[in-house]
């Protein structure tokens, strides 16, 4: 629990928190684990300028089990990003409780994804991309929407370390010395039901787009094929 307590911290550094909180000791640690069967870390994000709060439950935590202990933990008034690190998957009940507070923003994750630092030079530099860099993606690749990207999983080791959630794109720099710099960018998806809800919407909006695009054309092509026609009449009239 040490080596995951400490990456906590590495975590929230690599998605950009302000630390709030200092690190514990290991005497206090482990008093805090027996006692409580929880830790917590108080960080900010500077982009939201909301709070954060990290939750590492221990191996023989109870509370990912409980809906009332996981309900005392969340009475949080003002809106908060908070992030629980277990050792097994929360119920299903637990998750469609905790989506009842919809000023927390919650999500909850395995302690296997604390393990190690995903910082490999064969894992390549993961970074989210901001709005306009998006428009300008969609502009330079001419696709409708970023949904028609490759997907990547929110819960894929890498999002969960640098913070990516559903919808956002992920640019990817991987180096190699035969090809140079790579870069490939990702959508962040879910398997979800509501994301495949969410999805379909999507997809429609974008069909519409086409449409559009496509009436526009044929109105275009008609246009022209008038005035050819009428060219046509022109040249007869002179003959």
């Amino acid at each position: 629990m040490e080596k995951l307590y400490e990456n906590v911290f590495l975590l929230a550094k690599m998605r950009g928190y302000i630390a709030q909180d200092k690190s514990m000791s290991l005497t206090d640690l482990n008093t805090a684990l027996k006692s409580q069967q929880y830790v917590s870390a108080k960080f900010v994000d500077p982009r939201s300028q909301k709070p954060v709060i990290i939750y590492l439950f221990s191996v023989e935590a109870e509370h990912p089990k409980h809906v009332d202990q996981i309900e005392k933990l969340l009475n949080i008034p003002k809106p908060t990003i908070v992030l629980c690190f277990c050792k097994d998957p929360v119920r299903r009940r637990i998750v469609l409780r905790v989506r009842e507070h919809s000023h927390l923003q919650v999500s909850f994750y395995l302690h296997i994804n604390l393990h190690n630092a995903p910082d490999h030079i064969r894992t390549g530099k993961h970074t989210i991309m901001t709005r306009d860099e998006i428009k300008a993606l969609e502009y330079d690749l001419n696709i409708p929407n970023v949904i028609c990207l490759p997907r990547i999983i929110e819960h894929d080791v890498q999002c969960i370390w640098i913070g990516a959630t559903i919808g956002d794109v992920i640019r990817v720099e991987k180096r190699s010395t035969l090809t140079g710099t790579i870069i490939c960018y990702f959508f962040v998806a879910s398997f979800n039901v509501d994301l495949v809800e969410s999805d379909k919407s999507r997809k429609a909006e974008v069909e519409e787009v086409n449409e559009e695009s496509s009436e526009e054309s044929d109105e275009e092509s008609e246009v022209e094929g008038g005035k050819g026609l009428a060219d046509l009449e022109d040249v007869e009239d002179i003959e």
